[in-house]
């Protein structure tokens, strides 16, 4: 049970604590003793009751209110009784269901029409009778109002803090798919350019160790060196690339073939040639100084 329902208890057991024996009650005048006082107690004992579920069960509460606050106002209605029951009011329209607070006002309005005919109907001096409706009737309409005012209010900030939220989850959205992009564009340009310019080394090294193989192995040693560098940074590069695109966008992990135009015009040339080198076999093709002598 929440700790502010029990403090509220506590509060309406100290006011009616206060005013019952001071006689301030019932409204329309009189001691109250005997049979009567002990009726009214019981009935504000009651009251307070149902007010400790005010929170976790709000609309029972005010049925329950309702009733016992009826059998209050037949032999005269009870401030103390008036206060519980303005805060089972407040805590329906606060806590309970949302079509039942949209509609509190006009049945606060319903409620406190029949209240004032009620009275004025058991009082044999009506005029004393519309006198204690009257003074009733904003004990009913303000807690109404109030809480349907506060939780408009608490609606608006739930809808602002959600609204909040979605900006910041498609601001999130955003930077991932910029950064996203960003590295596809890096990504795309390794592989295009960069990838292909070292392809082309390759290819070039491999033509000059066949050409140089016959009249100079040193070297042949030495361009064959070069395009086994050229190939192991055309695999880091892939390797790379691969870094690159591991946030699923949809890339094989495998090596590509080079397409730049670079790579493609010394593949066709050489192959020409009769050199036998492709762009598509240039980087997996592993060449030792031994086998180029």
């Amino acid at each position: 049970m929440n700790r502010q329902d029990l403090t509220l208890v506590t509060g309406s057991l100290a006011i009616g604590a206060v005013l019952y024996p001071l006689m301030v009650v019932p409204a329309l005048g009189g001691r109250v003793e005997g049979p009567l006082a002990v009726e009214l107690v019981a009935t504000f004992l009651g009251l307070c009751v149902a007010q400790l579920f005010r929170r976790q069960a709000p609309v029972p509460a005010l049925a329950v209110g309702t009733v016992l606050l009826l059998m209050d106002v037949v032999p005269g209605p009870s401030i103390p009784a008036w206060i519980v029951y303005a805060d089972l009011l407040y805590a329906a329209t606060l806590h309970g269901p949302q079509r039942l607070s949209r509609h509190m006002v006009p049945l606060a309005t319903v409620l406190a029409a029949l209240l004032m005919i009620t009275l004025v109907a058991l009082d044999p001096a009506w005029q004393d009778g519309l006198v204690t409706a009257v003074g009733a009737i904003p004990l009913v309409l303000i807690p109404v109002a109030w809480g349907r005012n506060v939780r408009h209010h608490q609606e608006t900030a739930s809808a602002e803090r959600r609204f909040a939220e979605q900006a910041a989850h498609i601001a999130d959205l955003d930077r991932a798919s910029a950064v996203h992009a960003e590295r596809n564009r890096i990504a795309r340009d390794l592989h295009d350019v960069v990838a292909g310019h070292v392809a082309s080394i390759a290819l070039q090294a491999e033509a000059a160790v066949t050409s140089a193989a016959v009249h100079d192995p040193a070297v042949s040693d030495l361009v064959g060196r070069m395009r086994e560098e050229s190939v192991r940074a055309l695999r880091e590069m892939r390797s790379m690339i691969d870094v690159l695109r591991a946030d699923g966008s949809g890339w094989p992990r495998t090596a590509r073939r080079a397409s730049s135009p670079t790579c493609r015009s010394w593949s066709t040339r050489h192959a020409a040639a009769g050199c036998g080198s492709s762009c598509a076999r240039c980087p997996r093709r592993r060449s030792s100084p031994g086998r180029s002598s």
